[in-house]
This record gives structure tokens, sequence and C-alpha cells, in this order.
């Protein structure tokens, strides 16, 4: 504390302790709070709408009355591609037009090999089909591709 204030005094900038801890408690709070915001904005400068997120907790509290209204108001009221914010950094972009979901799923599948992990899943959980990663996730989805072609899909209507 005393070599910030010796610093100032080089300035000719009177400081006393509180005033110096004050100022660094005002800097904290506002790198904070930039810290908690600055994430929401990045893809947004991309194009793709999202809700207005909470500091540190994103979206989460949209989802207290179930899942699938929440997502439905969603994208009729910013669109066929936008994003969630589950949690304080984690994006989940939602996407409701049928050919990106064909683009992102099928053809450029070797970009997206993975899921979006949970940090406190066991292992009866690990192993179910929404949290394959990697190698598994591939082998999986190679035997599963084949079982919903559009011929077996029309086979079963």
């Amino acid at each position: 504390m005393e070599a910030l204030t010796d610093y100032l005094n080089v300035f000719h900038i009177k400081a006393s302790g509180l005033t110096v801890t004050f100022s660094l408690g005002l800097i904290f709070l506002g790198l904070l709070y930039w810290y908690s915001i600055y994430p929401y904005s990045v893809l947004s400068r991309c194009g793709i709408k999202h809700p207005k997120p909470m500091p540190f907790l994103g979206n989460i509290f949209m989802f207290r009355q179930g899942f699938f209204n929440p997502i439905n108001d969603l994208i009729k009221t910013h669109g066929r591609v936008c994003i969630i914010w589950a949690g304080e950094r984690r994006a989940v972009v939602v996407i409701a037009d049928p050919d990106m979901l064909r683009q992102v799923m099928v053809r450029d599948f070797s970009s997206f090999p993975n899921r979006m992990t949970v940090r406190f899943a066991s292992k009866p959980m690990t192993d179910c089909l929404l949290m394959l990663r990697n190698e598994r996730w591939k082998r999986v989805r190679s035997i599963l591709t084949p079982s919903f072609s559009a011929a077996k899909m029309k086979e079963v209507r």
C-alpha cells in the first residue's frame, strides 16, 4: 500500500490509505463486472441474437417453468439461430433451421465432434448418448446414422 502512495506522490497526488483502498475496490468491482459480461457480447458481435443474460448466471432463470416452452419463445423472438447462456461463460447455440442442422450434424460433422461436457456427471450418466465424446461418439454416430436415413424414416411413417 505504501508503494502505491509513494508512486502517486511522484505525480503530486495526495492520497490516503482509505482513498487508495476505495479506488482499488472500485477498479476491482469494475473488472469483475466486465469479466462477468464480456463473453455475452462476443457472439452477438457475430450477429447471433440472444436474450440479455444476467452476470455470472446467464439465462438460467428462463428454465424455471420447463425447457421446451422457453426454447420455443426464444426461437420466436430471436430467430432460428440464437444463443442461450447456460451458467457463467457457457454458450449454447440453438439451431432451429433444418438446413443448417443438416450442415452442422452431417456435412461438417468432423468440425463439431463433441457435445457439451457436464462437470459433475458420474459413470452411468457419462455413457449416455448425449455425453459421449471423441472416438466413442464417432463410433456410436457411425452405427446410428444409417438407422436414421431418409428411406428408413419414411418407412416409420
